[in-house]
């Protein structure tokens, strides 16, 4: 029993969540677009009340299109079209409303791309179209009739099967007749519009055209002209059919038919019938035929009731011109079958019967557009679109003329991209740091255009990429332009780093062969030669200039160069020897005994050059005094060298004093005399009692001046106490003279050993 009961449940659950749902009356939503950011797929509405995330809407644009303004024959016909007739079906993503107190806006994003244009302030509506699994018509499906902002559409959207038991209906629901008002206007024969009704008192059909002149005998696009004073009836309004003009029209002009262009899909409203002269009746122009979307695969009738867009018939006057009739709407059906409906209509409205001659008959509506998804979803007889009769003959006038037939269309479908909305977006290159002269390649992609802007203005107008000089930080700002006009701004800061300063000093020129080693300054990240090594440093043995980068922590590279050059010749010469005796040194010296002499040497190059120990040729006791090598010679400058030189035995004896001075040696011939033994005069030195030392001769003549040679220095000897005296007249000058042999220069060349 139990398990039965639950069966039952479950059944009745399923079987009652299969059922229809039961739809009639108005069942849309509409909102007036007051804006539409494409950029952010965003429409602004005056009216989120009846919209919620997730809804289906139909986005759609009743007129904006333009008409001839100027009077004559052609006043009232298209001129554009623009966005009039486009709509396109989409997903409710999020809303918004406004913040503003009392207000019932706000700005709705739809979820896929907006794929047409809009012009706002057009009629441009947002109409929520109800999706139902099944539904069945239980009473008459209609729309909101067409106020001049909102209404005259029905759509919705059903997956599985539509039933009908009523009539689905938008005729009349479309643009609006022409109202008839009374008033004392002559009669007229001529085409025009006005804002006065004194001038002309039948009022045009509205049209696709808003804000039009509301009275007058012309067309306004595709609503019909009204009718002219008194007499004349109202004019047809159209459609893809033509209006049909009315008797006694006076020069009056029906409404121009509609163009479906091959490629374009597009719905139109019918146009409004033109106003008959109210005398006294309601002799108004027929309302034209709404629009209605129905995305259903199966529609499936009674085989009694209708779908209808039929345009309004005119209004009757019986002491006075009928109206003129409302054209057919048009219809979207995406069936692949419809099923037991007798008939689908979008014919043009009847033009209105007037009164006995004279007063005029109104012209019929044209017909109207219907259009099905499959060529076998129906076989339409074309009275459901033709064009709607004039008004009928009576004491014999003649009719209003008949409105000319709309058209059926095939193998439509409803618009809408399918592809979710992704906000334009574009890639710039990032904020960027970079060193001071470096060259920043800028990228913008994504866009259709490109500008770019620095602090002083433009610097390209259409340049995806741009290459800027990096000379001190700056930013930059890049407009792009979207398909559709949309754009977006964005800024890239370069920050510009200082170059590091290397300073370097060049190194010594080098001999050949020799090896130098260059070295960068210290503290940085990397280096880079131009020889390609890596280190801080290098060894060279070959003259040329070597570069190297030095890159900082922060990636800022600085550059410096060596150069690196081979000495010249070494420049040097001997300015003189010994002081009195020239460029070569010669020595004249006892046995045993050893003197030194000074040589000046003069370095004639524009490079510093380094003078080394000397060398010699031969075995000759010829020597330098040690600890005066190395010596620095400057550019153009003098240095003194000392050269000693002794021997053993008598005899002249020559040798070559070699001074290394850079890459070469400088050759001195010395030339050493060793004279026979020689008397020698025992000396001693005396130390005074101020500390002052005298050297002490005990057997010389006495002579006026005689020189004591003592290791290169020139001593003045006089007598005093029967004895010589040496002394340079500077006190303890002789602390410097070692004890030895030393020469004597007298006439008698007695050679003096001096003993301590």
């Amino acid at each position: 029993m139990i398990r039965r009961f639950l069966f039952f449940l479950v059944v009745t659950c399923c079987t009652a969540s299969a059922q229809p749902v039961r739809i009639g009356g108005i069942i849309n939503d509409y909102a007036e677009v007051l804006d539409l950011a494409l950029c952010a797929n965003t429409v602004r509405v005056d009216d989120v009340s009846g919209f919620t995330t997730g809804d289906v809407v139909l986005l759609i644009q009743m007129q904006g299109a333009t008409q001839d303004t100027n009077p004559g024959a052609g006043q009232g016909r298209l001129r554009s079209i623009g966005t009039t007739g486009r709509f396109e079906r989409n997903v409710v993503a999020s809303i918004t409303a406004s913040a503003t107190p009392g207000s019932t806006g706000g700005d709705i994003v739809l979820r896929n791309r907006i794929s047409q244009p809009f012009t706002p302030g057009n009629g441009v509506q947002l109409v929520r179209m109800p999706v139902y699994a099944s539904a069945v018509v239980v009473s008459r499906l209609t729309c909101r009739p067409w106020d001049g902002r909102l209404g005259g559409v029905l759509a919705l959207q059903v997956s599985d099967t539509l039933y009908m038991e009523e009539d689905i209906s938008v005729a009349g629901r479309g643009f609006r007749g022409g109202r008839a008002r009374k008033g004392n206007g002559a009669i007229v024969d001529t085409v025009g519009a006005t804002d006065d009704a004194a001038g002309f008192v039948g009022s045009r059909g509205e049209s696709v055209t808003a804000n039009a002149l509301p009275y007058g005998t012309a067309r306004s696009v595709n609503g019909g002209g009204g009718g002219g004073a008194i007499l004349g009836g109202g004019q047809g309004g159209s459609h893809l059919g033509c209006g049909g003009r009315a008797y006694r029209r006076y020069n009056a002009t029906s409404g121009d038919p509609l163009s479906y262009d091959a490629g374009v899909n597009w719905l139109f409203m019918g146009g409004g019938g033109g106003s008959a002269f109210r005398n006294g009746g309601e002799a108004h122009g027929g309302d034209g035929g709404g629009i209605l979307v129905i995305d259903v695969p199966v529609l499936k009738g009674d085989g009694t009731h209708v779908i209808s867009a039929a345009g309004g018939d005119g209004a009757s006057e019986p002491n006075g011109a009928g109206g003129g009739g409302g054209a057919g709407g048009a219809m979207l059906i995406t069936a692949v079958s419809i099923v037991d409906v007798p008939t689908l209509l979008a014919h043009g409205g009847a033009g209105a019967t007037g009164g006995p001659d004279p007063y005029g008959n109104g012209g019929g509506g044209g017909g109207g557009v219907v259009r099905l998804g499959t060529i076998n979803a129906f076989n339409l007889n074309p009275s459901s679109y033709a064009g709607g009769r004039g008004g009928r003959k009576i004491d014999s006038v003649r009719l209003g003329e008949t409105g000319c037939d709309g058209s059926v269309f095939y193998n439509v479908t409803i618009n809408g991209d399918t592809n979710a909305f992704e906000p334009a977006s574009f890639h710039l290159s990032p904020d960027t740091a970079v060193c001071t002269g470096s060259i920043v390649r800028l990228v913008a992609s994504g866009g259709l255009t490109t500008m770019w802007f620095g602090p002083d203005g433009p610097i390209c107008d259409d340049c995806d990429s741009l290459s800027w000089q990096a000379d001190s930080s700056v930013t930059l700002s890049a407009i792009v332009v979207f398909p559709g006009g949309c754009a977006d701004t964005a800024s890239i800061r370069i920050t510009v780093r200082e170059r590091p300063e290397l300073k370097v000093v060049d190194p010594p020129p080098i001999c050949l062969g020799d090896t130098v080693r260059i070295e960068a300054p210290a503290g940085f990240a990397s280096y880079l030669w131009t020889t390609g090594a890596t280190s801080r440093s290098i060894d060279v043995t070959v003259a040329g200039v070597y570069g190297v980068d030095a890159t900082d922590a922060g990636g800022c590279t600085g550059t410096a160069s060596f150069a690196v050059r081979y000495r010249e010749g070494n420049g040097l010469s001997f300015v003189d020897g010994d002081a009195r005796r020239g460029e070569i040194a010669w020595f004249d010296l006892a046995p045993g005994q050893r003197i030194c002499r000074t040589l000046t040497l003069r370095n004639s190059a524009d490079t510093a050059v380094v003078i080394t120990a000397p060398r010699f040729a031969r075995g000759v006791d010829v020597s330098s005094p040690p600890g005066q090598f190395p010596i620095g010679v400057a550019p153009h400058g003098d240095a003194v060298i000392v050269v000693c030189a002794g021997g053993t035995m008598p005899g002249e004896y020559r040798d070559t004093c070699y001074v290394p001075a850079g890459c070469s040696e400088l050759p001195l011939e010395m030339v050493l005399f060793v004279s026979e033994t020689r008397a020698f005069t025992r000396c001693n030195v005396e130390v005074t009692s101020d500390g002052e030392r005298h050297v002490v001769v005990p057997v010389v003549e006495a002579h006026e001046s005689i020189e004591l040679i003592a290791e290169g220095q020139e001593w003045s000897m006089y007598a005093t106490d029967g004895a010589l005296r040496a002394s340079r007249g500077d006190a303890g000058s002789l602390l410097h003279i070692a004890s030895g042999v030393y020469a004597l220069h007298t006439p008698k060349h007695v050679t003096l050993m001096l003993i301590y």
